[in-house]
This record gives C-alpha cells, sequence and structure tokens, in this order.
C-alpha cells in the first residue's frame, strides 16, 4: 500500500477472505515512496526506508505480494518490486477499477509537443517506464474486463492471468437490504472538486468549490422537479462531512451505502466515477453531469467519453439544464453489455466465485 489502510480498504482488498487461507499482513510504504513521516494504523506495517523492508522479509514467509503501489511514479516503486522478485516472492496485479482511458490521437499529442515542458516529460516518463516495465514482470494479474490489455499494456506480458471482475461486482456477490421504498434517484458524488489523489495528477481546482456545489444543488434541484423524485446523495468516503453540510443539506447524503441505493433506484447521476459499475451492473438508467469550469483537465474529457460509451447526453451544470425525461430513462442494454464486458466483468470469468477466492486457489 502507499497510503495510510482504511477499514474500507480492509472490505474492498479482500483481506478478511484471504485470511481465511493465509496469514496477511499490510504493508504501508507511504514513508518511504514519499520520504516523510507519518504514522500508520494499527492494521498495517509501516516502512520507512528499505533496510526496515529487508529486515522484515527475513523474518517472514511470504509467498505472494499483491502489488497496490499503483499511484505513485513508477520510479518511486520499482525497487520494491524488485527486491519482492529477488526473494522470490510472486508478484500479483490487480486492475480491479477499470475506467475507459483517453485513446491515443494525433491531436492529444501534438497538445504535448507545443508545449516544450509538458513534451521532454513526457517522453521522460515514457522512456523510463519503458525501460522498467521490460524488466519487471508480474506473475498473477487478476483482470476484470477485455480492455484490461490496453488501459495497462503490461498484462500481455504476465505469466498467469486470472479472469474476474471489479472490486464494485464483488461487492454484489454479497446480500443487501432494500433502504427505501419510494421513487428516487441517487447521485454518485466523487469528490470532483477535492479529490485528494488530484495531487498526484498536479491538479488544483479548489477554487471553483463553492460555484460547483452551487451548480450542482441547482441542476439536481431541477431534475427532481421534472422528474418527479427524491434525488440521494451517495457520499464518496473522502467527501468531508463538513462539505455535505454546508452545501448538500437539502439532500439526503448516505456514506457507504452506494450499492444498495443503486440497486434500489430509478435513475442515477455521475460524473466519471468507477462505481458506475453499479448501475451497469443493474440495468439503471444514467444520467452524465459535466462542468463547465474544469474544461482543462482530464476529468471534464473523461466525463464526455463515458457518457459516449452509452450513447447519452452530457448536461453541463453550470448552464441551464432542460431534462428530456424519454432519453434520460432510457437503457440501451447492447451498451451495457459492453461496458459490463470491457469494464467490470471478464467473459470468462466465474461469475458467481470471489476474486479473492479464485486467488488463493493458485496457492493451494
Amino acid at each position: 500500500m502507499e497510503k495510510k489502510v482504511t477499514h474500507r480498504d480492509i472490505s474492498r482488498f479482500g483481506i478478511k477472505i484471504l485470511k481465511k487461507y493465509f496469514n496477511v499482513d499490510i504493508i504501508n510504504f507511504s514513508n518511504l515512496i514519499n520520504k516523510s513521516y507519518s504514522k500508520c494504523s494499527n492494521l498495517e506495517k509501516s516502512i520507512n526506508n528499505i533496510e526496515s523492508f529487508l529486515n522484515l522479509l527475513k523474518t517472514k514467509n511470504y509467498i505472494f505480494a499483491i502489488d497496490y503501489l499503483r499511484t505513485s511514479e513508477i520510479s518511486k516503486t520499482y525497487k520494491i518490486k524488485k527486491i519482492i522478485k529477488d526473494h522470490k516472492i510472486k508478484l500479483v496485479q490487480i486492475h480491479n477499477g477499470l475506467l475507459p482511458i483517453e485513446p491515443y490521437t494525433i491531436k492529444n499529442n501534438l497538445k504535448k509537443i507545443l508545449n516544450i515542458k509538458i513534451f521532454f516529460l513526457f517522453i521522460k516518463k515514457k522512456i523510463h517506464n519503458l525501460f522498467i516495465n521490460n524488466k519487471l514482470t508480474y506473475d498473477i494479474s487478476l483482470i476484470s474486463g477485455l480492455k484490461a490489455p490496453i488501459i495497462y499494456p503490461e498484462t500481455k506480458l504476465v505469466k498467469k492471468k486470472i479472469y474476474t471482475h471489479s472490486f464494485d461486482y464483488e461487492k454484489t456477490l454479497q446480500g443487501d437490504k432494500k433502504i427505501k421504498n419510494k421513487k428516487y434517484g441517487v447521485f454518485i458524488d466523487e469528490n470532483l472538486i477535492l479529490h485528494p489523489d488530484y495531487k498526484i495528477f498536479q491538479i488544483d481546482i479548489s477554487k471553483y468549490l463553492n460555484d460547483y456545489y452551487k451548480n450542482l444543488v441547482k441542476s439536481l434541484k431541477k431534475f427532481k422537479k421534472e422528474y418527479n423524485i427524491d434525488i440521494i446523495i451517495c457520499a464518496h468516503p473522502t467527501l468531508n462531512l463538513s462539505i455535505t453540510k454546508k452545501y448538500l443539506s437539502e439532500f439526503q447524503c448516505l456514506y457507504g451505502k452506494t450499492k444498495e441505493l443503486v440497486k434500489n433506484s430509478n435513475i442515477v447521476f455521475i460524473h466519471q466515477s468507477t462505481a458506475i459499475s453499479f448501475p451497469v451492473i443493474y440495468n439503471k438508467p444514467l444520467v452524465f453531469l459535466n462542468y463547465d469550469k474544469i474544461k482543462n483537465t482530464f476529468l471534464y474529457a473523461n466525463i464526455n467519453r463515458m457518457s459516449s460509451l452509452f450513447n447519452k447526453k452530457v448536461y453541463l451544470i453550470d448552464r441551464e439544464v432542460s431534462p428530456s425525461k424519454k432519453k434520460d430513462f432510457r437503457v440501451d442494454k447492447s451498451y451495457y453489455s459492453k461496458y459490463l464486458n470491457n469494464y467490470i466483468v471478464h467473459p470468462k470469468s466465474n461469475k458467481s466465485n470471489s476474486m479473492w477466492i479464485e486467488l488463493a486457489k493458485n496457492f493451494r
């Protein structure tokens, strides 16, 4: 791991299931990667330097390591992964939150070339990643969609491929209860303005906080009136409670209930969250919301690209919204099925079995 472990991580990463078959340690490398010191939780072991990691490996007999060092630069994590491989520990790759990536186009790369600074950083990163990826291969990869090898080319070199499904689909294998009996829609929040991962991409759009929520609330209220339904906010885990109280007090906001709320909803409003898996799995109508002020970020393009995969209109929340009930409530199952196979559930997977049990089978 490269961040502080939460109870949500314990659930998402199948720790409880894996502990039925193995002794499991969660190792946090954030202090080593970021060259800083922060206190870790009692759920994990913190590694501050390479020496402490080597000492840990001397006392353990690990047979495999699941790699969640996915957001940091490869140059900062390569040595860690190489040490793991050198100790004959199987390295496992997880790609279970797949999203459509920006297609390769001459236009997109011209933008990089026209900006000299970005161009040289782009070339440097490409060369460095190519060098490292050719030297480091995974032993096992859990693949949740047909598009995984395109999004993550290193998947093609993996020795053993396990065809499986996304984290969100894994949740649908568990039982749940109905939360609401009345007609309602949900907005899947993704903490669009203040998401902590933006630091990795050097994006800061915090200046739009007030404007974004003002326009989001205005638009949701318009949909609520036009469709004659309640709208519930499925709050992102990183969304501060103070934000919901300040900006979203006119709506019911719930944390940790996205799967259940989407399953029993009538329509889903979304930007570009990986939680789009739930409305796709449950065949719920989708309404895509974009925000004009983030036009110069990858987020804006992602939302438009996502909507195109479902042949859906995109509403700009900072412009006048004119809902089209007939089109918005339409579900074209051919688009949903294609997205499901490409990004959520690989067609070759065992759809009724836990991905973590499928992984454990390889070491029993």
